[in-house]
């Protein structure tokens, strides 16, 4: 995706964010901009998006980075949304970030599930892919 298409797709952001609860803030169009815009520019991320005749239906979003330690490199997605009338073609936008990770050269790929988001059929849908549980992340706010 371009940053033109981010910006037309941004919509599915808030739809996300209106269908979760927990410690989230509102997404914010500039901000996502810039951060993987730039993120983007340096090779280092990618956002992949599927659309049903010229609207924005999904898309997956990835980071990729060497380990702070050990410098072998890992893909991260970061966010994976599609909307509720097209989840069929949820594990196509899967199998490009995992393609993507690939390309970059990632030993790992990494993925995350929300625990108020699906966590039942998003961590089945992983482990059924070969994924396993490596961590548990807490938040508050400070």
């Amino acid at each position: 995706m371009t940053l033109d298409d981010i910006r037309d797709g941004f919509h599915l952001g808030e739809l996300f964010q209106s269908q979760v609860g927990g410690l989230r803030d509102a997404p914010d169009l500039e901000h996502t901009l810039h951060v993987f815009g730039s993120l983007m520019d340096a090779g280092m991320a990618t956002m992949i998006g599927a659309k049903k005749g010229d609207e924005w239906c999904g898309v997956i979003a990835a980071i990729s980075m060497p380990d702070i330690f050990s410098a072998v490199v890992a893909a991260q997605e970061v966010l994976w949304y599609v909307h509720p009338d097209h989840r069929r073609i949820g594990a196509h936008l899967f199998n490009a970030f995992e393609n993507w990770g690939r390309s970059k050269g990632a030993k790992y790929l990494c993925c995350a599930h929300m625990i108020d988001s699906m966590p039942e059929s998003v961590g089945h849908f992983y482990r059924k892919r070969g994924y396993q549980l490596q961590d548990t992340l807490y938040r508050k706010e400070a």
